[in-house]
């Protein structure tokens, strides 16, 4: 399979989904009452159009892409090795995530969780891991405790 091909796959399974979900599964599976402009159905009819408008920018610029002069089968195994490592760590982490809540506590483990997924992700500037890993899971406790009324495991610390 060529390269350009390869890379356009993907976005057009998803545009055919897009259509799909827009034009067959949305109108099947949620009703709708009454003529309100905004009813059941907006919310997904408008993640379908951006699904379709994404998907369509990239199939575009997979298509446009020109074919790399030189390309190195070492490199590329290199790559989708290191892919495979970042995947199975991040596998780790919530894994440790899921079995650490129940006694840490929801936000000090969400800390440890979006940190060292950062650093996994080759994220190394602290001065971004360090306020998002915090900022992040305490917005997340609030929103969903608060004004969602979602129950968190309470840990020791937090």
């Amino acid at each position: 399979m060529s390269r350009k091909v390869e890379n356009s796959l993907p976005p057009m399974i998803f545009l055919i989904l897009g259509i799909l979900l827009l034009t067959t599964w949305i109108p099947q599976q949620i009703p709708i009452t009454g003529n309100e402009a905004i009813n059941a159905r907006f919310f997904p009819y408008i993640l379908s159009l951006a699904l379709i408008i994404c998907s369509a920018f990239t199939l575009i610029i997979s298509l446009k892409e020109k074919k790399s002069k030189s390309y190195d089968v070492e490199k590329e195994s290199k790559q989708q090795s290191n892919k495979y490592y970042r995947i199975i760590l991040v596998i780790f982490i919530s894994v440790f995530w899921l079995i650490t809540i129940q006694f840490l506590g929801f936000i000090s483990t969400t800390i440890i969780l979006v940190a060292s997924t950062m650093l996994v992700f080759g994220n190394r500037v602290w001065y971004q891991i360090i306020p998002v890993s915090i900022i992040f899971p305490i917005l997340s406790y609030l929103l969903f405790s608060e004004f969602l009324n979602v129950r968190f495991p309470d840990g020791m610390l937090f």
